[in-house]
């Protein structure tokens, strides 16, 4: 399945909500009880986007801290051509670079924890 636009949708129980910003598609996925957002630091927050507890970042072009920590996430992944910047700049220490991340609601950390995505 690929979604690749606004709206609302809902696909293997995971609910998925798509918003329209002024550099691209922002999306918030609901997955067994754990509220993700995928977008890049370059997009702007919009309502029913405040708060989630993992945050998959695109670290494309230019890295907005700001992005990522006004939505509080538990983990941060980032990924892209900028993403060890992005972790430098999130206060990221001897940052090691994975294939993959697997988690779950009672494993999530209580402190932010930044993952980087080679």
């Amino acid at each position: 399945i690929i979604i690749n636009g606004a709206g609302g949708y809902e696909v293997g129980g995971a609910k998925i909500s798509a918003t329209k910003t002024s550099k691209g598609i922002l999306y918030k996925l609901l997955i067994d009880d754990i509220s993700i957002i995928l977008g890049k630091t370059t997009d702007s927050k919009t309502e029913g986007f405040s708060a989630c507890q993992i945050a998959v970042i695109n670290a494309d072009g230019e890295f907005n801290e700001s992005f990522i920590t006004d939505l509080e996430p538990k983990i941060t992944v980032i990924y892209g051509t900028a993403k060890m910047e992005g972790a430098k700049a999130l206060g990221a220490e001897n940052v090691t670079v994975v294939s993959k991340i697997t988690t779950t609601k009672d494993k999530l950390p209580e402190k932010m924890e930044v993952v980087v995505l080679g």
